[in-house]
């Protein structure tokens, strides 16, 4: 299914634990590690975005994503997020075959003793007209 078979740490493991306990759904949800590595992609990751687990699994998020356009903005969220803060918001994304769409965000970070160490993304698409790059700070501003 979503994540990958190799050994993991015991940070990993939570992270992905974190993950599991929200893919109940329609949503796709991705984890990644403090730095971005992909440690999870549920199923409903792979319908939406078009990329399997077994392909993203170890690759950087920001190199699988984002579109050109929206790379900084990626950036600067998985940069705010590595200092403990959450973001809900509008996005534009990349499928695998590089057609951008816009999907609704929610992404939780992953502490451990109050240290961040991953964060869980749960995604769908935007079922509203918004403009590419615009989006809403929620949690942490």
């Amino acid at each position: 299914m979503a994540d990958n078979p190799r050994t993991v740490s015991a940070e990993n493991e939570a992270v992905i634990e974190a993950a599991r306990a929200r893919d109940q759904g329609l949503d796709a949800v991705i984890a990644t590690d403090a730095v971005g590595t992909i440690l999870y992609w549920s199923d409903q990751a792979a319908l939406l975005y078009g990329w399997s687990a077994d392909q993203v699994i170890g690759r950087n998020v920001l190199d699988v994503t984002p579109t050109r356009g929206s790379g900084e903005a990626a950036t600067q969220i998985m940069e705010d997020m590595r200092q403990g803060s959450e973001w809900t918001g509008e996005f534009i994304v990349r499928q695998r075959d590089g057609t951008p769409m816009i999907v609704h965000i929610r992404n939780f970070v992953v502490r451990n003793r109050g240290v961040v160490i991953g964060v869980v993304g749960v995604s769908h698409p935007s079922t509203r007209n918004t403009p590419p790059g615009s989006a809403t700070r929620s949690v942490g501003d």
